[in-house]
C-alpha cells in the first residue's frame, strides 16, 4: 500500500511480461548481495514465517537463493518476476523496480547498464515512457523512467564550457580599446605610450568628440587602423 498512492507512468501487465522475456537474468545479477539488497528493498521476501521452524526452504528468498544465485539458467527473467509479484504491483513499485535494475548499485559496469536500457526502452517506448538518463551517481549514470514526450535537458559538459568560456575571451578581445592615462609629470612620451589598459570597446563606437580625456586615438580600434589615422610614434620611445 505504500506505493499505491503515488502517481506514475501507466506500465500494462503485457508490456512488463515482454519486458521479461526480453531480458536475461545473467545480465542482471553481477552480484548476489547487490541484487538481493535491491529485491528486498522493493518485495516481500522471507513470505514463509514457519519456514525457520518446519526445516523447509519454502520462501522466496530461499528459492531465488537457490534457483538465481546457486544455480545460473534455473529461472528466466519471467519466472522471477511472477513470484516477486511484479506483473501485479502497482506502476510506481515496477518503475522503481526498472530503474533499480539499471543502476549502478545493481550493475557496476556502465555498457551493461546501458545494454539493458536498449533492451527495456523499445517496450516502454511502446506505451509512451523510457528509462531517460538524468544525472549521474559515482561516475555511473542514472536512469529513471519519465514521459518519452517530456522535454529532454542536457547539462554542458566540460567541453562546451570550456569552448563557451574561450568564444568570450574572443569576443572580448574583439572589443578591447585602449586607454591612455594622460601624461605624468617628468615621465617621457614613450614611456606614457606604454601605460594603456584594456576595457570594453562601446567606447570606440563613440563619436571621436566625446571621448573622454586621455583616450589614445590611434590604438582605440580592435585591429590596427589605417596608415592615416594613426600617430607617428617616435624611434626613441621605449617601454625599458
Amino acid at each position: 500500500m505504500l506505493w499505491a498512492g503515488q502517481g506514475s507512468l501507466e506500465i500494462p501487465r503485457r508490456t512488463r511480461h515482454e519486458i521479461a522475456r526480453d531480458l536475461d537474468l545473467a545480465d542482471l545479477v553481477h552480484d548476489a548481495d547487490r541484487f538481493s539488497a535491491l529485491l528486498n528493498g522493493l518485495w516481500v521476501l522471507d513470505d514463509d514465517p514457519l519456514g525457520d521452524l518446519t526445516g523447509a526452504a519454502a520462501s522466496l528468498r530461499a528459492r531465488i537463493e537457490r534457483h538465481v544465485f546457486r544455480n545460473p539458467g534455473d529461472w528466466s527473467a519471467e519466472d522471477l518476476f511472477k513470484p516477486l509479484g511484479a506483473f501485479d504491483a502497482s506502476d510506481t513499485r515496477f518503475a522503481r523496480f526498472l530503474e533499480g535494475l539499471v543502476s549502478a548499485d545493481v550493475i557496476p559496469d556502465e555498457p551493461a547498464q546501458r545494454r539493458v536500457v536498449s533492451i527495456v526502452n523499445p517496450h516502454l517506448r511502446s506505451v509512451g515512457a523510457e528509462l531517460r538518463e538524468t544525472g549521474a551517481d559515482g561516475g555511473y549514470p542514472v536512469f529513471s523512467v519519465v514521459s518519452a514526450q517530456s522535454a529532454r535537458t542536457r547539462r554542458p559538459t566540460s567541453s562546451a564550457r570550456a569552448s563557451s568560456r574561450g568564444e568570450a575571451r574572443s569576443r572580448w578581445r574583439a572589443h578591447r580599446w585602449s586607454f591612455r592615462r594622460p601624461l605624468p609629470a617628468g615621465r617621457s612620451e614613450g614611456m606614457a605610450r606604454c601605460e594603456s589598459d584594456w576595457a570594453p570597446g562601446f567606447l570606440a563606437r563613440m563619436d571621436p568628440s566625446s571621448w573622454p580625456r586621455g583616450v589614445w586615438r590611434s590604438t582605440i580600434w580592435p585591429i590596427p587602423p589605417p596608415a592615416s589615422r594613426r600617430e607617428p610614434r617616435s624611434s626613441s620611445s621605449s617601454c625599458d
